[in-house]
């Protein structure tokens, strides 16, 4: 009957409380939900006024004529300290219909103005010329918050048009009004609230309002403000006194004392009993899990008693610490052993590299320098094109096993910036050009409909998709052509290119297995036509990473259609269309490779720190063709002593070219012994390594710059004539 009793004072006590304070937690919520969309409404109407202030400037005939002669009669009557502090504005800015500025004024003080902009506002506003109003009617305006540079202003813009509202445009006013703490102190009076207003910092964007209790007697709300570009610009933080949540916890209060006095004299009877029959045992229960919790050693086990319920639970609770030590040594298992394989996985592909791009750097190195020394000798130059053309289908296999490794780590970083697609498509068709023309086959690049000459992506990782795409196609293409056949999907922000063939089809069967890493249509294929399998493989991944896909568009028995689609990210104000196919601009650099003088290293003084002697011979003699002066070392620790040797007869290295992996003392170790030292000599590092993080580990241990083997000896010639300055030493 106790027991009864008890339960049913506590649901009843359940029950009123919940649905009071939820009632009175709702009004609380929405009363501060309103307050926060008052303080915004509140600067939204702010930056209303001032557009209705300047409204009589814009539309008054004396502005309409200044804006054409620019006469000081204006300026002197207008355009003056006394006349902002009348408008109670910080600043006011004309703008021509070029976005050029025609005058401006700032307030410095309370009787003095500034003929200039309100600090980084013009700047602002040309970069992002949507801030001011295009029209020619007085209905056209446009108002908002705008953060420059970290200050808060209001902006208004109108169009410049005579008195009765007509035009045309002759340019644009602004007006700026500066928001600081005292303004928004004065809002917050007006709105009867404690207003903060602050920028939006990073990741602080958000779509609702949040509210959130501070301690029992304040509660906060805060919103986003946008600016007039519509994007997130400021923190709206409205402070309140919880009088509803006060009150509500008072009666809530009250009520539990009311009925704790008429439940009190039940429980203390019930757990009398209870003490003796269930809580000491369960008390003993709980403090073993708690205890087992706390150490964090679930090999421990609780004690077991009796044959009841409790009992049932203490075996069930020793049944689970069991399966989560056994699933816990399973999984540290699994987790060391996916670690190994990962590391197992690192090492092997910085060997392999190492490993093929160390011999890679004399066949193609060796091989170009004897291309430029042979004679007319056909045969010969046959053979030696031969050794290069594999040489590079190899150096080819290895960074594409790389870049896939570095996409599946997630390690592969894209770099938008804005590029020119239909310059990009030139130069993959001007790159493959030889290749088609010794199959017979026609390469071009062509527009369906209007095209933007300018997007914002990754150009090196664009190109790299055509270049995979357009070259797979040639491979599998003998008779017809290829074609790149550029459009612009403006609804889904993308452009969308077509890779066409005329080649060899392929099966429903075959197409499932396109984008399978490692995998070809079918086994004759990497036999008859080489190749990794990899290539459609990284394109996908790679236009992902850009905002869209490669699918197969279309197939048949003759010829195939490959569609790749890229995000065009904003496109720039003013951004110009092309629908000629013959407006696509050629790279006046793309067909002809940058050359080096052969002086270009002349009286440099180069240390050349390499173990490998077909490496030396090459490097040094690329080097010393140059100009230079090598001297050659064999490890790192001799690289240190030469240097500092070097630097004791005051006959310093201009430039120390340093090998990462060396016997003795790696390059590394060699380079951060250097730097100890105060030798401030510039270091290029030459590593066969090509993973990333390999660079950062060069510029860490004190290098100046880095170069991957196979090296590339025009750009070897310009990183070093970079390095050493225009004909310049320096110190060691």
């Amino acid at each position: 009957m106790g027991g009864a009793l008890v339960a049913l004072l506590v649901a009843l006590y359940v029950a009123v409380s919940t649905v009071m304070l939820h009632g009175f937690s709702e009004v609380e919520q929405r009363t501060t939900r309103l307050n926060v969309e008052r303080a915004a409404q509140a600067i939204d109407l702010a930056a209303e006024t001032l557009s209705t202030k300047l409204a009589d400037w814009s539309t008054w005939d004396d502005t309409y004529q200044f804006m054409v002669d620019h006469n000081e009669g204006y300026i002197t009557s207008n355009l003056t300290a006394t006349g902002l502090a009348a408008l109670k504005l910080h600043g006011m800015i004309f703008f021509r219909l070029d976005g050029s500025v025609v005058h401006a004024l700032t307030m410095v003080s309370d009787e003095e103005a500034s003929p200039t902009a309100p600090p980084g506002v013009i700047e602002a506003i040309q970069s992002q010329r949507e801030i001011l109003v295009e029209g020619d009617t007085s209905e056209d305006e446009r108002h908002g918050v705008m953060v420059i540079d970290g200050v808060i202003y209001l902006l208004a813009s109108r169009a410049v048009l005579t008195s009765e509202g007509e035009g045309p445009s002759h340019g644009t006013i602004l007006f700026c009004e500066r928001l600081d703490d005292e303004r928004f102190d004065e809002i917050g009076s007006r709105l009867r609230v404690e207003l903060a207003v602050r920028t939006i910092g990073l990741g602080e964007a958000q779509d609702d309002i949040v509210i959130t209790p501070i301690d029992e007697d304040t509660i906060e709300g805060v919103g986003v403000v946008r600016d007039l570009l519509d994007r997130p610009a400021l923190l709206t933080t409205v402070t309140l006194p919880r009088f509803v949540h006060q009150q509500a916890t008072q009666t809530a209060r009250l009520l539990a004392i009311t009925l704790s006095i008429a439940a009190i004299a039940c429980i203390g009877l019930t757990l009398i009993v209870l003490r003796w029959t269930v809580l000491g045992r369960l008390a003993r229960l709980h403090g073993e899990v708690q205890q087992i919790g706390v150490s964090g050693n679930i090999d421990s086990r609780v004690t077991v008693t009796g044959h009841d319920e409790l009992s049932h639970l203490a075996t069930k609770v020793n049944s689970l610490l069991e399966r989560v030590a056994n699933s816990q040594a399973a999984l540290a298992s699994a987790k060391a052993a996916a670690e190994r394989a990962n590391r197992a996985k690192s090492e092997f592909l910085a060997n392999m590299s190492h490993e093929v791009r160390t011999p890679l750097t004399s066949i193609l190195g060796f091989s170009d320098l004897l291309a430029e020394q042979l004679g007319g000798d056909a045969s010969a130059r046959e053979g030696l094109e031969t050794i290069r053309r594999n040489g590079r289908h190899l150096l080819a296999v290895i960074n594409d096993i790389l870049d896939l490794s570095k996409i599946e780590a997630g390690r592969m970083a894209v770099e938008p910036l804005p590029c020119s697609p239909l310059l990009l498509a030139r130069e993959v068709v001007e790159f493959l050009h030889d290749r088609a023309e010794q199959k017979g086959l026609e390469l071009s690049a062509r527009l369906v409909g209007s095209v933007p000459s300018i997007i914002v992506s990754d150009p090196l990782r664009f190109r790299q998709i055509l270049l995979n795409l357009a070259g797979n196609a040639l491979k599998f293409t003998s008779s017809g052509g290829v074609h790149l056949q550029l459009a612009h999907d403006p609804q889904a922000e993308q452009l969308l290119v077509d890779v066409i063939d005329t080649g060899i089809g392929l099966t429903p069967e075959q197409a499932d297995r396109l984008f399978v890493a490692f995998s070809q249509a079918e086994a004759s294929t990497a036999r008859l036509h080489g190749g990794t399998g990899l290539g459609l493989t990284i394109s996908r991944k790679l236009a992902e990473l850009l905002g869209g896909n490669v699918t197969l568009h279309a197939t048949g028995p003759t010829g195939s259609t490959f569609r790749v689609r890229i995000a065009t990210g904003k496109l720039p104000a003013g951004t110009e269309f092309i629908s000629d196919a013959d407006a696509i601009p050629h790279d006046p650099h793309g067909a002809t490779p940058p050359t080096t003088l052969p002086n270009a290293l002349d009286g440099l003084r180069i240390l050349l720190a390499e173990d490998g002697p077909d490496n030396q011979r090459l490097i040094s003699f690329v080097l010393r063709k140059a100009g230079a002066t090598v001297d050659i070392v064999g490890d790192g620790q001799r690289a240190v002593e030469a240097v500092l040797n070097a630097r004791a007869t005051a006959r310093p290295f201009d430039l120390i070219l340093m090998d990462i992996q060396m016997p003795l003392m790696d390059g590394f170790a060699a380079a951060r012994a250097l730097r100890t030292a105060h030798v401030t000599t510039p270091i290029l590092a030459l590593t066969a390594h090509a993973m990333e993080g390999d660079r950062i580990a060069c510029i860490e241990a004190g290098c100046d710059e880095y170069a991957s083997k196979p090296i590339d000896r025009i750009e070897l010639i310009e990183a070093c004539r970079r390095l050493s300055g225009p004909r310049q030493r320096r110190a060691a």
